[in-house]
């Protein structure tokens, strides 16, 4: 939810916040925002050491962006795909990687 929402780190620590999930589940214990920063670092590291190895052993890759404006919201958009190939047993296989960002 942290990183889905793009909240503070100190999410966590926010007595409000802390009141809520003790509402939702009372015997649930928050992590702490030091936990909370610690397992997103893991699991970026674990993300890059895949998208690395994909990159190491691609065949070839295609890098595409498109940018473009929603016309209810006018909120902008940039998409950005890179898509890592190789070649296998039933020819070449693409690997889709794909990121909305918003602005």
């Amino acid at each position: 939810m942290i990183a889905k929402d793009k909240e503070p780190l100190s999410k966590t620590e926010q007595p409000g916040f802390r009141r809520f999930c003790k509402t939702l589940q009372p015997n649930y214990k928050l992590p702490s925002e030091p936990t909370v920063t610690r397992k997103l670092e893991e699991k970026y590291q674990c993300l890059r050491d895949v998208v690395r190895q994909e990159l190491a052993e691609a065949d070839g890759i295609t890098l595409t962006f498109d940018i473009w404006t929603h016309s209810s919201t006018m909120k902008s958009y940039l998409g950005a795909k890179c898509i890592i190939g190789k070649v296998g047993g039933n020819g070449f296989r693409p690997i889709y990687f794909y990121r909305k960002l918003y602005f």
